[in-house]
């Protein structure tokens, strides 16, 4: 079962931050979120959306949440997803990076 659509999806949000790294050897993004799973087995990932929205300045991240197959322990269950990204020449100047199903987002923070 898939649980693209947050209805089906029961992760509670907690945090996600957002850093670009400009130093050599190239601009990376690194991208971790915290969610909440009220049981254990949950397969999680972060995969850049398709298409894009009208803002250039918005990274669009979609989470991919795949619930447990057969018994999952009744337990409450954390997880931490990450994206990194390879910023190649020519591509936008993301300030802020969004997740969806969950509509939740973060500015970038810059490390010099």
């Amino acid at each position: 079962m898939s649980a693209s659509n947050k209805s089906d999806d029961p992760g509670k949000f907690v945090k996600l931050e957002a850093l670009l790294d400009e130093e050599p050897p190239g601009r990376r993004l690194h991208v971790k979120g915290t969610w909440v799973y009220p049981t254990a087995g949950w397969t999680l990932s972060l995969e850049k959306a398709t298409p894009q929205g009208v803002n250039p300045a918005v990274l669009i991240l979609k989470k991919i949440a795949k619930a447990p197959q057969g018994q999952a322990a009744q337990q409450e269950t954390t997880s931490e997803l990450k994206y990194d990204h390879k910023l190649e020449p020519g591509e936008p100047e993301y300030k802020t990076i969004t997740v969806m199903p969950d509509n939740v987002s973060k500015k970038i923070d810059v490390a010099h």
